[in-house]
């Protein structure tokens, strides 16, 4: 699938491993989502908590 405007899509993958897709650790790189608050947007970050640690699987390769 793609999104209205066609800059991203949406793939629907069996993952190996530890189960994570995201260099971060994180099961899916789409862990934040925008609320809205009384002082406007937040981001807020899920509270699942990252399958690996990314400095240890890594070393100390530039983080994007």
């Amino acid at each position: 699938r793609t999104d209205c405007d066609q800059d991203a899509i949406w793939i629907k993958v069996q993952t190996g491993g530890k189960g994570a897709a995201c260099h971060t650790g994180m099961r899916s790189c789409f862990y934040r989502r925008v609320e809205n608050s009384a002082n406007g947007p937040v981001l807020v970050h899920d509270t699942e908590k990252p399958l690996f640690d990314p400095d240890i699987v890594y070393g100390d390769k530039p983080k994007a």
